[in-house]
């Protein structure tokens, strides 16, 4: 029967026998099917002594033909109904705005397939995850918020070439450069870029605040020495030294972004450094290069002082996905942050003058452009039983009408090259997109993410390192050597068969 056949199969079928063969597929389905059924009969009895013809009601087993309308669907997508549990991230009410709208909309197809959709705490997607593999329950699909590679790395994530080769709407080509190559690992596909992708890197400011520092917000800063400059004339203090105005925490948002498939390390692509050969499985942290941006960081929270940096961090976190957090807030005047800002800040602060331009580089880049444009990748897990029907999901929400969806709840995109239009109608939509769809076009160096199998364990030296920089524990060199012996160390116990 045609639902027993594969997608792979299916589609193939779908090319060879033309549009004669996909009519053939939709008309009805006829099937015999054992049904009782009540019929009147008649009957000749005595009464007093007289014959009478009476009619009664007798039931009856019969075989009959019917149309059953879901094996219609099944045919035509050729996979047998499901329910598919989706755990995604983003909590914001835009996303789950959007998320909801898409999953209604998919449900109006009637493919037969169920989508479950479950939000899923950011911070505790991972441990989440992992207790669920651990268990052999995992979702069915799943985006956001985890070390995509070193699931890759350790067989957890179905890898999905064969899909992708046979599928209609998922073209590589159509993808931005440096998309797909983040959801590989040793030459297999374990992810579609879906849901919220684009440039990572900007230098977002709050207009009003530059002005009134008597600053041109025309001319950002280009290098972290400008950044300090600016940081001069745009800090202030209340008359009891508490912080009243931040221009800039270098580690919030994107700033402190460590080694992940969906985002680049910003100081590593700001200092022009390669941390993480994929050829040579090697780190490069114990580099002049990585102890230059760990004393950058250490000059700007020296000058504010680390408890009052952490202080603020603690009240007003949260990137500008909350209006309470320090930019959105008033609080902080400038964030190195992602495209996706400038639509958050929208539905949050309507009224704010920003201004968006290239972020910061070391002094010895100045004038160099550089922008990372990546995504999260939706995925399946390998123990996942309704793989077919989950990539089935996967098409629709990579596809325009989910994309257009989630742009307007949430500003979030997709991960096509068509996606990163300056001039068409959504980068007009929010102050500020415009200048990061122009710059994945017009970036000098447009840097790859790092799909390092132990990410997450370089991440934690990441943090380590810059608090330990931060703190006087450690000097910026014995930092950056510390963390290249770590990770080296825990990739060899990690992975030996790689190091082999």
């Amino acid at each position: 029967m045609l639902r027993e056949m594969t997608r792979r199969q299916l589609l193939k079928a779908a090319a060879l026998v033309g549009s004669g063969g996909l009519l053939a597929a939709c008309e009805p389905k006829v099937v015999q099917v054992t049904t009782v059924v009540e019929k009147v009969v008649k009957e000749t009895v005595m009464v007093e002594g007289t014959p009478q013809v009476v009619e009664k009601v007798v039931k009856e087993t019969v075989v009959i033909e019917k149309e059953v309308e879901k094996i219609v669907e099944v045919e035509k997508t050729g996979f047998d109904p499901a329910t598919v549990v989706w755990w995604h991230g983003w909590s914001s009410p835009g996303a789950i705005e959007g998320f909801t709208k898409i999953v209604d909309a998919y449900h109006e197809l009637d493919t037969g397939v169920t989508i479950d959709r479950q939000g899923v705490d950011s911070y505790t997607m991972e441990d989440k995850l992992l207790t669920a593999v651990a268990g052999g329950n995992p979702p069915d699909l799943g985006v956001c918020c985890v070390r995509y590679a070193q699931f890759y790395a350790r067989g957890v994530i179905a890898p999905l070439d064969d899909f992708i080769d046979t599928s209609t709407k998922i073209n590589k080509d159509e993808f931005a450069e440096g998309m797909f190559e983040a959801c590989s690992w040793r030459g297999r596909t374990y992810g579609v870029p879906a849901c919220e992708c684009g440039p990572r890197f900007g230098l977002l400011v709050n207009q009003d605040h530059v002005e009134e520092a008597g600053m041109d917000p025309t001319n950002l800063p280009e290098t972290w020495e400008d950044m300090w400059e600016w940081h001069q004339k745009i800090t202030t203090y209340d008359d009891a030294g508490n912080l009243e105005r931040l221009w800039c925490d270098p580690l919030d948002a994107s700033g402190a972004s460590g080694p992940s498939a969906a985002t680049a390390t910003y100081f590593a692509v700001a200092m022009g450094l390669k941390i993480w050969d994929p050829v040579s499985l090697t780190f490069d942290f114990n580099n002049e290069k990585w102890v230059e941006a760990l004393t950058t960081i250490k000059r700007f929270y020296d000058d504010v002082g680390v408890e009052k940096m952490d202080g603020m961090k603690a009240a007003s976190g949260g990137w500008t996905g909350s209006p309470n957090s320090a930019f959105p807030s008033g609080f902080e005047s400038s964030i190195i942050i992602g495209y996706y800002s400038p639509g958050q800040m929208a539905f949050h602060t309507p009224d704010m003058k920003l201004t968006a331009g290239w972020p910061p580089t070391s002094p010895s880049r100045r004038g160099v452009k550089v922008q990372n444009v990546s995504g999260h990748p939706i995925y399946i897990p390998i123990l996942s039983e309704v793989k077919e029907q989950a990539f089935d999901f996967i098409e629709f929400i990579t596809d325009d009408f989910a994309v257009d969806v989630l742009f307007n709840t949430n500003g979030f995109l997709g991960g096509k090259k068509k996606y990163y239009d300056p001039d068409g109608e959504k980068a007009k939509q929010y102050p500020g997109l415009d200048w990061y769809m122009r710059s994945a076009v017009e970036a000098d160096e447009l840097w790859p993410s790092d799909v390092i199998p132990i990410s997450a364990y370089a991440n934690s030296e990441w943090r380590q390192a810059r608090n330990a920089v931060r703190y006087g524990d450690m000097t910026p060199e014995e930092a950056a050597e510390t963390m290249q012996e770590r990770c080296t160390e825990e990739l060899a116990n990690a992975f030996p068969e790689l190091m082999a």
